[in-house]
């Protein structure tokens, strides 16, 4: 439902606004095997500071709605954060469950995984038919700065 929102808003065709969900998922398949690389050079904490402030950062421009030049570059910070936190997550449940413990962590982190797309849509509709697009993006970095927010904080 988010697409011919901003079709509108913009006044764009289809096939230009669909570059939103195509550089994102290019990006993101971009990102994961880089990620492999990034884990080995930067502490975890630092590497999920850096794509959460990614990921906020595009979520942050996207929700400004000022042009449809800067939500494409929005997506695809958020596509830089977004595919290096997905690998990042797994190696990080690897290496502090016990081995018992392994695939209970894995299991849940498959679950919500699987939601994500299930429930991403509904969300973003009901979102989208209640308010401009722009701001489901202002939610999303809510809720993406909060997880930075508690990290930077116990840092302290």
């Amino acid at each position: 439902p988010a697409l011919p929102a901003i079709m509108a808003h913009y006044s764009l065709t289809a096939d230009v606004v669909q570059w939103l969900t195509s550089g994102f998922t290019m990006t993101c398949a971009l990102m994961i095997p880089a990620t492999a690389f990034l884990i080995q050079r930067l502490s975890p904490r630092r590497l999920f500071l850096i794509a959460m402030g990614l990921f906020s950062l595009g979520s942050l421009l996207l929700g400004t709605g000022t042009s449809f030049a800067l939500a494409l570059l929005g997506r695809i910070f958020q596509a830089l954060g977004a595919g290096v936190m997905m690998p990042l997550v797994q190696v990080l449940l690897l290496g502090s469950a016990s081995r018992e413990k392994r695939g209970a962590a894995m299991g849940k982190m498959g679950l919500v995984i699987a939601m994500a797309p299930a429930l991403g849509p509904v969300l973003a509709g009901l979102t989208v038919d209640r308010f401009a697009w722009y701001w489901l993006f202002r939610g999303v970095f809510l809720a993406a700065a909060l997880p930075q927010c508690l990290a930077v904080c116990q840092r302290s």
